[in-house]
């Protein structure tokens, strides 16, 4: 396997990664502005001295109406320690050309794009006072009508990171990588230090499969000592050979991190960064499309979401796909149908970073804008450095009217040389030439009728291609019987795989609709039967047998090289409202399914279990992959009743979870992240399914305990939500099985660095084992003591004392490595501080049960 990958990478050009990231900081500063704006249409941006007279007052997010432009407005208090800090403004439209002012100073503009606008604000902003903010949207004959989704500022500490950077070069026998990052002292004061750079592989599991197992070290570590006078930068550089080299491939994705790290010359730490890379490359040429030098040929489910084109090809990611664009739906836009986003979807970033470790394949869309347009060459500066710094992006669509549509090509050509360009191609005009390959939607509806004309339409498309790749994206409306639409889906299937020329047929739906797991389904290659459920009675308690059967189904997985079921697995749970029933993991038998003409062999599994009460059991079954993945989930609603001594049972299947309420409406809230916690991890608490037996979080007295999996818990430095406060956010840890990630509590002072300031409150984001605890904590302010009440609720049982439930999981590793369907979780507990002292520190209790994760400081901001 390695001389193959290595012998591959002759093929792969080079590809450079160049990113600005953001940095792991002792004290994180975000102000959100959610309060006080204003609204006013006007024909065009405006001139400062000539502001329109009237306004209203909106919410974001704040979508506009038919007028041409729209300027939004607001003022807010900035907090005086930000003097001594670099700060910058995120804006997120919804569409639309943007223009932002701070204070009178105009701070840039950009062109329509599917990136966060992110500006540099340090001359701008005005600490200690109030600022004005105004923003005006200008989307001129553009039917899908932009907006205002978010705003928020940030802060930076005196010393930061400001850019790691990758590149990768073939050699004959190998690959060569340059790594890079540029640091700057924003102090009066001197720096000294050191500075490491990390490059080693992202997914544990991976590194088993490199042959990496024997070796825990990373790929390659260098440190460097640094000096950074004040307004001083420097810029560290080294290059060095990966082995083994290594590829990105849709569904086994293997992704290197690179982490810089910053250190005082005693160690202490005081900027992290990181950022994933891959090695791959992508051409369309000759009526074929090479991956990697392989040729490639996709069946996927296609989602259209804010500014690419997603393909799930493997089982399973489609419905991840789903649950992260989860803050979306699905608008009709010109005859079009694509996916909105709103204040809760994830950027760009965040889809692409998602892309990257699932394996999931994203062509991103170029806007076609003229040589003239405001912020053009910035805005596909920055999509062009989104692109490179991804592998899973294989190509760019070049949006627009003909015109624009070859400038737009060129300048990409000369951004990123080795992404392929292609055009969306609705009719296959004649300009389209020079593109190196085509974007065909198709919107049909099964039937006879339809699918006999489907196959014309490709001879159609693949005649005046004129030898181009194609890109089939078939939109399936008018569902129907599900039979019938399911014969279709595969008939086309069919007609594609005739023609060599179609490399790439998506089906594309609706997210929610039944339609999408009946696309889906033309992907995965196994399909979990609804399980069968038989009740008797034993005394007096209910004792249920539960039967579960896999099939390889679908006609498009017969034709793919054959799967096996080896290592795949049932995991279930049986739960009341106020109890858990019971839960496990079934294997399945037989482990090889046989793949022949008309059928295969299903795997089997069953399972005995009881319950002492009648009612209603939700019961949920999950078939998972070797590697974890959730293949299909089945949830229904068991009704158990005793009559005349016998048991009776009743069967609800239950397809979607109820809808949460929506938030309460927020402040402006700032959080200011304590990532110093970090310096006192002492526990090791989470573990990768590839080395489940590293973690111990019930047991740390001893040398093997029970912890959380690691693969169901949220990505290092992700920010997660409070539920029921919006503006509440921690900054999640990192899941490295080399690292230590949560703390112990046993009086860890947490000391903040002057100039002290006052707060609200502080949150904690933690759990107990061997039951829930309550402890007092000691605040330090800058004229005497307090005590504060900390409590957490037990890892293994839901919040029962007022704290909230953040984070909910459904298995468990136990001390021996086992995976284990057990619920588990971690909760939020808000400390109230005084908010007209200034706060100096806070010591955490001597409890040994109670493990913290993270700690966010808050306060409000009022206009």
């Amino acid at each position: 396997m390695l001389r193959r990958l290595v012998a591959l990478l002759a093929w792969v050009a080079a590809v450079e990664w160049t990113a600005a990231v953001e940095a792991l900081r002792d004290v994180t500063h975000v102000l959100e502005v959610r309060s006080g704006w204003e609204y006013a249409p006007a024909q065009a941006p405006p001139a400062l001295e000539q502001l329109p007279a009237e306004w209203s007052a909106v919410a974001l997010p704040h979508r506009q109406g038919a007028e041409p432009c729209g300027i939004y407005r607001a003022s807010f208090a900035v907090p005086a320690a930000w003097a001594g800090y670099r700060a910058s403004l995120a804006v997120r439209p919804s569409g639309g050309t943007v223009w932002v002012w701070l204070n009178g100073q105009l701070l840039g503009v950009r062109a329509p794009s599917a990136l966060d606008v992110r500006l540099d604000a340090a001359k701008a902003v005005r600490p200690g006072v109030s600022n004005t903010l105004l923003i005006a949207i200008a989307a001129p004959g553009d039917p899908e009508r932009p907006g205002l989704a978010a705003c928020w500022l940030e802060a930076t500490g005196a010393v930061t990171v400001e850019r790691i950077a990758v590149s990768a070069w073939p050699l004959g026998q190998g690959s060569v990588a340059d790594v890079a990052l540029d640091a700057a002292n924003h102090s009066r004061e001197r720096f000294e230090g050191r500075v490491e750079l990390a490059f080693e592989p992202d997914d544990p599991s991976a590194s088993l499969r490199a042959g990496l197992a024997s070796n825990p070290h990373p790929v390659w570590r260098r440190g460097s000592d640094v000096r950074l006078d004040p307004g001083q930068s420097i810029a560290v550089t080294h290059s060095f050979e990966p082995q083994p080299p290594r590829l990105w491939r849709p569904g086994d994705p293997f992704l290197y991190r690179l982490t810089a790290t910053l250190q005082t010359r005693d160690g202490q730490l005081v900027r992290q960064v990181g950022r994933s890379v891959g090695i791959c490359s992508a051409q369309a040429a000759g009526g074929r499309w090479l991956a990697n030098g392989e040729c490639l040929r996709v069946t996927a489910v296609a989602f259209a979401a804010r500014g690419a084109t997603l393909l799930c090809t493997q089982p399973g990611q489609a419905s991840a796909l789903a649950q992260k664009l989860g803050g979306t739906g699905i608008l009709p836009v010109a005859g079009q149908h694509r996916l909105e986003a709103c204040a809760t979807a994830p950027s760009l970033d965040e889809l692409l970073d998602f892309c990257d470790r699932e394996g999931v394949l994203a062509f991103l869309d170029a806007p076609a804008l003229p040589p003239d347009a405001p912020g053009g060459r910035e805005t596909l500066a920055a999509l062009a450095a989104e692109a490179l710094r991804h592998p899973c992006v294989w190509g760019w669509v070049a949006q627009g009217d003909f015109e624009t549509a070859p400038a737009t090509r060129d300048r990409l050509r000369e951004l990123t040389p080795r992404l392929p360009v292609g055009r969306p191609a609705p009719d296959l005009a004649a300009d389209a030439a020079g593109f190196d390959f085509l974007v065909a939607r198709f919107a049909t509806k099964p039937g006879r009728e339809d699918d006999d004309g489907y196959g014309r339409r490709l001879d159609d498309l693949v005649r005046n291609a004129d030898g181009k790749v194609l890109v089939v994206l078939d939109r399936v409306t008018e569902a129907g019987d599900r039979g019938r639409l399911d014969a279709s889906l595969d008939r086309r299937s069919r007609e594609a795989d005739r023609r060599s020329l179609v490399v790439v047929l998506g089906f594309e739906t609706d997210r929610d609709d039944a339609l999408f797991a009946i696309a889906e389904k033309r992907l995965s290659p196994f399909t979990l039967k609804e399980p069968r459920h038989e009740a008797r009675m034993d005394r007096e308690a209910f004792v249920l047998k539960t039967r579960f059967e896999v099939q390889l189904a679908s006609a498009v997985a017969q034709r793919i090289p054959c799967y096996s079921l080896a290592d795949h697995r049932i995991a279930w749970r049986a739960s009341r409202a106020d109890a858990l029933a019971g839960s496990g993991v079934v294997p399945l038998s037989p482990a090889q399914p046989r793949i022949a003409e008309g059928g295969t062999q299903p795997g089997r599994g069953e399972v005995e279990w009881r319950t002492d009460k009648a009612g209603d059991v939700e019961f949920v079954a999950e078939l998972q992959s070797a590697a974890g993945r959730v293949l299909a989930r089945h949830r229904a609603k068991l009704s158990l009743e005793k009559r005349d001594g016998k048991a009776e049972l009743k069967v609800q299947p239950l397809d979607k979870a109820e809808a949460a309420p929506p938030p309460a409406p927020a402040q402006n809230i700032e959080c200011v992240h304590l990532d110093a916690l970090a310096w006192h991890f002492n526990n090791d608490g989470i573990s990768w399914r590839a080395n489940p037996t590293e973690g111990n979080f019930d047991f740390p007295s001893r040398r093997e305990g029970a912890c959380f999996v690691a693969d169901h818990l949220p990505k290092r430095d992700a920010l997660v939500e409070v539920p029921g406060h919006p503006a509440v956010t921690f900054r999640f840890p990192d899941k490295d099985d080399r690292l230590r990630n949560n703390v112990l509590c046993d009086g860890q002072r947490l000391q903040l660095a002057k100039p002290y300031e006052a707060f609200d409150a502080v949150w904690f984001l933690g759990a107990c084992h061997d039951g829930a605890r309550t402890a007092l904590l000691t605040i330090d302010y800058e004229d005497g003591q307090a005590q504060g009440e900390l409590r957490l609720a037990d890892w293994l049982s839901k919040p029962a004392a007022g704290e909230i439930d953040i984070l909910r999981l459904s298995a468990i590793h136990t001390a021996d490595g086992k995976e284990e369907a057990r619920e588990c979780g971690l909760v939020a507990w808000r400390v109230p501080l005084d908010p007209k002292r200034k706060l100096l520190a806070i010591t955490l209790p001597r409890e040994r049960n109670m493990h913290v994760f993270a700690a966010t400081l808050t306060r409000t901001r009022n206009p």
